[in-house]
């Protein structure tokens, strides 16, 4: 069953917590300062089991005989203040066999304590890997149970309940250990939420060097896949039984870790060498604990969207899900990526680390070499374009978006500053794209072979920059493989962009980009295949279309587009308020102030959603020449209809009026929103969300006439020779208008100021 963690937040006012608050917690037992005083012999140090900077833990013994552990923070620690109320709200309405049991707190004055249940064998860290681990004998069919109950518990945590859960610590000084020796995940202090639909947040960097992954602790982006690479660095500790990082190691790069000692042992084929000599030497044992540290290399790999969910960990640490040994690439080593990161500006970003040890553990700031977005792009290399829109080799954008529920095809990226003369305008693409992390190199041959030989049968779609074709990789996963021409300097630009674009993009509403070739001449970009096609294709295409386009699955549709948009909008952090730039795209998607004036912001993006929603709902294109001239631009007939208060008869006949008038007419108008002629008074992508569920009532917006296509047309023809977008002859464009399906250009922003 599902449940809804973290539904009632607590309010801080200055350091001091509103008890009425606490108190209105669910599953929180507040226990008075004195009752918890006596049950720790008034935390004498006898009791104490545990220190670190934001206080002590004590064992404890309540009235009714209850062991507890009493978490009290420190009167002067701030940090802990803030993680008490995380702590609380985080664990207090969740419960697993694989999760510590939180019993209470207590707020009275300026006291702040957790109680929690006592694990009387303490953690992994002091026992399995700490200098006492004698005292209990961790034989393999423990280490076992200990690493599938972790899993367990972080798969309840990741997938089980709603919000989900990122714990951000996962480390052995957090495992703790009960009388059975059944593993409990301890320590929520920095957990995180995540809100339904957020494939990730940005956020300070908070965990333990040795356990954090690389694109966590370089670029500040949390998923759930940070905890799954930490765990794969604890699943190596436990069986080998020993630290990834020593203590000297971690303020040095000189020593290598345990997890690249491994890896340096998988590729010699030794990994038997690592597992722990306390272990007996049977060969079921060998061969089983060679595959957990298989295991862990594929949870710590580099790109996150190659690590696997923790549930399927589980399973492949149960024996349920072979482990795809031909898929391991080497992990992330947060050491390498630092130094591939040591020529960028020290932008002084404070970065909140733990330090390895005991179960409550000193904090320390660091300073880290953020990863600045323009750093993965050398600005040596000429990226600026041209403001004036050639007419010949003008691709249209790609309406390729994916019926299921909104699937978007991320386009290439075309920014960055001139600063080169055009005689140095080559890029050494080889060099650009070692450098670009999460992106997999794919052997020409390999590519080739997937491809049929880039046969004509295999081919799914052609543009200017090349040809996309099907292919079956060596695995049997289905790709689109997108191959540059030759010629294409253009292309070869937009190749190197996209890739450092997208390479770190992971959401269910974009296309996953899976890796890249680069061989020679060779420009080849590897996605994910979808077989439904495109909306241009299917509920906009002339051909006969065997899927049923229900007015649910439209509004599912318009609704997936808008979380996809709003995440590469408002949760990518990337950052100004507009930018000049060459304009691109297809006309009778592009926003006015783009098309005439060249200026970028996201609501050009806005606007190009707004004719989508309307061709969606309408179920024809927004231009149709074939149609009367009255009825040919379907932006303008809408808003002709929007007036006479009879927009109901754009919506598509096929649904035979199988559809909410309600919803289609909120469809309607947030569409004119969108296409508002002033880009300000255009909405966000995340109001467009909420608008499109219905979360904000858009009847009593004030609605202007939209930007229209036919005017922006009539515009041209009147000042054939605009300098700053001259686009041809209006009606030459328009006549190629559905003639090519082609990968076009997406350009990302940096938004500082919010003005855009």
């Amino acid at each position: 069953m599902m449940k809804n963690v973290g539904q009632k937040f607590i309010t801080v006012t200055g350091f001091l917590i509103d008890n009425n608050e606490v108190s209105n917690i669910q599953n929180i037992t507040l226990y008075s300062y004195k009752e918890l005083q006596t049950a720790c012999g008034n935390f004498g140090a006898v009791n104490k089991i545990g220190m670190g900077g934001f206080g002590s833990v004590y064992k404890g013994k309540l009235k009714d005989g209850t062991l507890v552990a009493v978490k009290v923070l420190s009167e002067e620690s701030t940090q802990g203040i803030q993680e008490f109320l995380t702590e609380i709200t985080t664990i207090s309405a969740i419960e697993h066999e694989n999760l510590v049991k939180l019993y209470g707190c207590c707020v009275e004055g300026i006291h702040r304590i957790l109680v929690y249940g006592f694990l009387e064998n303490n953690s992994i860290a002091q026992t399995l890997l700490g200098l006492n681990h004698r005292n209990i004998q961790f034989s393999w069919n423990i280490r076992r149970e200990i690493c599938i109950g972790v899993a367990r518990g972080l798969a309840y945590l990741h997938e089980e309940i709603q919000p989900h859960i990122v714990h951000r610590d996962i480390k052995a000084s957090n495992i703790l250990l009960d009388e059975n020796l059944t593993a409990k995940i301890s320590d929520f202090g920095l957990a995180k939420l995540f809100p339904p639909n957020m494939s990730h947040i940005s956020t300070r960097v908070a965990g333990t060097l040795g356990y954090l992954a690389p694109e966590y602790a370089l670029r500040r982006q949390l998923t759930r896949k940070a905890d799954i690479y930490s765990f794969g660095v604890l699943l190596l500790e436990i069986v080998c039984g020993r630290c990834n990082k020593s203590e000297q190691s971690l303020t040095t790069t000189e020593e290598d870790s345990l997890l690249e000692k491994a890896w340096d042992l998988y590729n010699r084929g030794e990994l038997v060498e690592l597992i722990d000599a306390s272990l007996e030497r049977e060969d079921i044992i060998k061969d089983e604990a060679v595959k957990y540290i298989t295991i862990c290399f594929v949870c710590t790999q580099e790109m996150p969207k190659l690590r696997p969910l923790m549930s399927t960990v589980v399973k492949m640490l149960t024996g349920e899900t072979e482990v795809q040994v031909k898929l391991i690439a080497k992990p992330g080593i947060l050491s390498e990526a630092f130094q591939r990161r040591n020529n960028t500006e020290d932008a002084s970003s404070p970065a909140y680390f733990r330090d390895e040890g005991s179960s409550i553990n000193d904090s320390t700031i660091i300073t880290l070499h953020s990863l600045l977005f323009s750093s993965l792009i050398s600005y040596k290399h000429t990226l600026g374009f041209p403001t004036q829109l050639q007419t010949q080799g003008f691709n249209e954008i790609d309406r390729r978006t994916y019926y299921s529920t909104g699937v978007m095809r991320c386009f290439s990226a075309c920014f960055g500053k001139k600063t080169a003369s055009s005689s140095k305008q080559a890029i050494d693409i080889e060099e650009e794209v070692s450098s670009i992390q999460n992106i997999k190199l794919y052997p020409y041959k390999e590519l080739q072979i997937a491809t049929s030989y880039f046969s004509a049968a295999n081919k799914i779609g052609e543009g200017g920059f090349g040809s996309v074709y099907k292919g079956k990789l060596k695995d049997g996963t289905l790709v689109a493989v997108k191959v540059l021409s030759a010629e294409s300097r253009q292309g070869v630009r937009e190749f190197l962009t996209e890739l450092v674009t997208i390479s770190d993009l992971d959401h269910e509403n974009l296309v996953e980009i899976y890796g890249c070739c680069v061989e020679g001449v060779h420009r080849i970009l590897v996605y994910g295949y979808l077989q439904n096609n495109s909306l241009a294709q299917t509920l906009l295409g002339d051909g006969h279309c065997t899927i049923e386009f229900s007015w649910k699955r439209r509004t599912e549709i318009c609704i997936g587009i808008a979380r996809g948009l709003s995440y590469l909008h408002e949760l990518v952090p990337a950052h100004l308020s507009h930018i000049s730039t060459q304009v691109a795209g297809t006309l009778g998607y592009l926003a006015p102030e783009y098309a005439i004036r060249g200026q970028l912001t996201r609501k050009a993006d806005v606007y190009s959603l707004g004719i989508l929603l309307l061709e969606i709902v309408c179920g024809r294109r927004n231009r149709d020449s074939r149609l009367p001239s009255k009825e040919k631009f379907l932006l303008e007939l809408a808003w002709e209809l929007y007036k006479e208060r009879d927009i109901m008869g754009l919506v598509d006949a096929s649904l035979n009026g199988n559809f909410s008038i309600n919803e289609a007419s909120r469809c309607i108008k947030i569409a004119f929103l969108c296409t508002q002629d002033d880009p300000k008074s255009r909405p966000s992508m995340s109001t467009i969300v909420n608008m499109l569920k219905g979360d904000i009532d858009v009847d009593e917006m004030k609605i202007s006439k939209p930007g229209l296509l036919s005017e922006l047309s009539r515009t041209y023809k009147s000042t054939p020779n605009e300098s700053s977008t001259r686009l041809g002859k209006p009606d030459d464009v328009f006549l190629s208008f559905n003639e090519t399906m082609s990968y076009g250009t997406m350009t990302f922003t940096s938004i500082e100021d919010g003005r855009s």
